[in-house]
């Protein structure tokens, strides 16, 4: 029993250490806040250093109302704050959860608007698309390749010679061809043949146009560059 007792009485003491240092605490901060105060009332009284009773339970009463309503503020707004960041942080973690868990999740393509195109643009296209056809494996053939173009042979008009008599009696070697007055080719439009040059208007089924030329023998003309060549 005596041990026991011995217990209590320690613990008793702990606890009026233990108010006696909180109500030293309350009382200096008590004091420092009303130092201003009482400075005030030393210059009201001009210079008598003590304070009125009625005064001091005022400013005392002051500070425990002004403690009363500013801690439960502060620790009611730390309390919101946790719970925002947990809530947050909840939710973050909801989300990386459900996408982790989510094997079906695909990324979308978005949606590409319409494009225009003018004819010169469109047929450069074209053009550049030919140049990545798809070809079967071990084959140099293209298998859905578009016709290509023909490789045309040079177009001239050669004069190799001129035998002449007479306006309705000449002969010319055209083109490696003899022709005369009685067989002219359906190309030759008009044709006026003298002894040093051939005045002609040629038809092109190709390009549908007629070339005026003149040649003299030993002579050739090519269509489509429109130019002059001797031989």
């Amino acid at each position: 029993m005596t041990r026991q007792g011995d217990i209590n009485m320690n613990n008793k003491k702990q606890a009026i250490s233990f108010r006696t240092i909180k109500c030293a605490l309350c009382l200096g901060v008590t004091v420092f806040a009303l130092s201003g105060n009482i400075a005030g009332a030393q210059s009201l009284y001009q210079g008598e250093s003590f304070l009125d009773e009625r005064q001091f339970r005022a400013q005392t009463q002051q500070l425990i109302q002004d403690e009363q309503v500013v801690l439960p503020n502060l620790l009611e707004l730390r309390k919101d704050q946790e719970e925002a960041t947990t809530e947050f942080r909840l939710m973050l973690d909801n989300i990386i959860a459900d996408l982790d868990s989510d094997e079906n999740f695909t990324y979308e393509k978005p949606v590409m608007k319409s494009l225009f195109f003018n004819l010169q643009e469109y047929a450069l296209i074209q053009e550049a698309r030919r140049g990545f056809e798809a070809r079967l494996p071990g084959s140099g053939v293209s298998t859905n390749a578009a016709p290509t173009r023909e490789i045309r042979a040079r177009r001239d008009l050669i004069l190799g010679g001129i035998v002449y008599k007479d306006k309705k009696q000449w002969t010319i070697y055209l083109n490696e061809l003899r022709i005369t007055p009685e067989n002219l080719p359906d190309e030759i439009l008009d044709i006026q043949v003298s002894n040093d040059f051939v005045r002609l208007k040629w038809f092109d089924k190709g390009t549908n146009t007629i070339f005026p030329v003149k040649l003299r023998p030993n002579q050739t003309f090519n269509l489509d560059a429109k130019l002059f060549f001797p031989g």
